[in-house]
């Protein structure tokens, strides 16, 4: 019990000591704030573009920016340290710094879903009845991953007619299932109809 006990207060002020670390201030030699680095930008699959590649001053930034979209729309992918994980926990806030140049201050979205913002696989057309099945089946479990269960329940519905080949042969592998079950349990009673008695004299 005591061990147990000990145990906690140890991680207890083993998380309150890197709350602190983290959390702290950095000061020069003049005592002036300095800003953190923030959170890092990484690259990730569907990124096309990358700015301020070649300027030093600046640190790259990887993205998707879609040539089809009339607003411009730039997506970026950021992580996390360690630490700023831990505020998070602590805290549940993010800090958002935006240099308008004093021009009017453009629409900003944040969130940790991916689905939200940038679509996880292109759908290509498929020929044939067993492909477009393993591109339906692949794709909802893309969603799944990516999005949980409530994306699945929506892009399902928005795509009936994707289901109903899929529901069909569900349906028939139950129904086999169920047959050979029954077949199995009950032999003599699945047999009767089936075979004729031996006459007796």
């Amino acid at each position: 019990m005591y061990l147990i006990l000990g145990f906690i207060i140890v991680l207890a002020l083993g998380v309150w000591l890197a709350y602190e670390v983290t959390t702290a201030p950095t000061v020069n030699e003049n005592e002036e704030v300095i800003a953190g680095p923030g959170l890092s930008a990484v690259d990730f699959p569907e990124s096309n573009v990358v700015f301020a590649k070649d300027q030093p001053e600046y640190r790259p930034l990887p993205g998707f920016k879609s040539p089809d979209s009339p607003h411009g729309e730039l997506i970026t992918c950021w992580k996390l340290t360690p630490g700023q994980r831990l505020k998070i926990v602590f805290t549940g806030k993010i800090w958002h710094l935006s240099l308008t140049f004093n021009d009017p201050l453009q629409p900003l979205y944040l969130t940790v879903n991916k689905h939200d913002v940038l679509v996880p696989i292109e759908r290509k057309p498929q020929k044939g009845y067993f492909k477009k099945l393993w591109d339906s089946i692949r794709y909802r479990f893309y969603m799944l991953r990516y999005s949980g269960a409530v994306a699945w329940y929506i892009r399902m519905r928005e795509t009936k007619a994707d289901w109903f080949p899929l529901l069909k042969i569900f349906t028939a592998i139950a129904l086999i299932a169920l047959a050979i079950y029954l077949g199995a349990s009950h032999p003599a009673d699945q047999m009767k109809g089936f075979t004729k008695p031996y006459a007796s004299r």
